[in-house]
């Protein structure tokens, strides 16, 4: 007798004869949801038998898994993923309650708020900063953590600050004692290469109090 089962992942027993015309056997199913279970007679397959209606429930939770998250971001840009609580074979645990936690190596992260999954999954968005390559760790109870690696990208250049002190005082056609020195960076701070600065002077023009005769 052969013992197909719909389930992929089902651990069947091996084929093999009935004696007296009855067999014992053992099968593992490992996918959630209605299965079925059917045995075939070898030496004459139109001879079959099956068992309907098989109701396979999740094991306990064993993982959680991060989908969506890309491995190259651009700071501050948003980026939504979802996480699923599954068991040992796959399976989405509805079940699961233990809240859902996040962090980053990322110190300007903007982190999802902790909460637990509905049915077994959630939604969640965050927004990495930093240029560079960081982190970002799911962790939710006992679980094991789940750990990304993702290459944050600086954003436009939109900031040009200074790196030398600005107030100097000199005559006139004299050379600043220091030389004129900005970094130009994104809107987090990341440096940005390649940018052309440009000068421009403000003639600040004193006017003193006349002085009584």
């Amino acid at each position: 007798m052969s013992s197909p089962a719909i389930d992929g992942q089902a651990v069947l027993p091996n084929s093999s004869g009935l004696v007296n015309g009855v067999g014992n056997f053992t099968a593992t199913l490992k996918t959630a949801g209605t299965r079925s279970l059917t045995a075939t007679d070898l030496a004459n397959n139109s001879i079959t038998a099956t068992q309907t209606g098989i109701t396979v429930n999740p094991a306990a939770t064993s993982q959680i898994i991060v989908t969506g998250l890309p491995s190259t971001t651009t700071a501050g840009v948003n980026q939504t993923f979802t996480v699923t609580a599954q068991d040992p074979f796959g399976n989405v645990t509805p079940g699961y309650t233990t809240p859902i936690a996040f962090a980053s190596s990322d110190s300007q992260a903007v982190l999802p708020t902790s909460a637990p999954l509905t049915n077994g999954t959630g939604s969640f968005t965050t927004n990495l900063r930093t240029a560079g390559n960081q982190t970002f760790t799911v962790s939710s109870g006992n679980l094991p953590a789940v750990l990304s690696n993702l290459t944050v990208n600086a954003a436009a250049a939109s900031v040009v600050i200074p790196t030398v002190a600005t107030t100097q005082v000199v005559d006139i056609n004299r050379t600043l004692f220091n030389p004129l020195r900005v970094r130009v960076t994104d809107a987090f701070g990341n440096p940005i290469a390649g940018n052309t600065v440009t000068f421009s002077a403000l003639l600040v023009v004193l006017e003193l109090p006349s002085t009584a005769v």
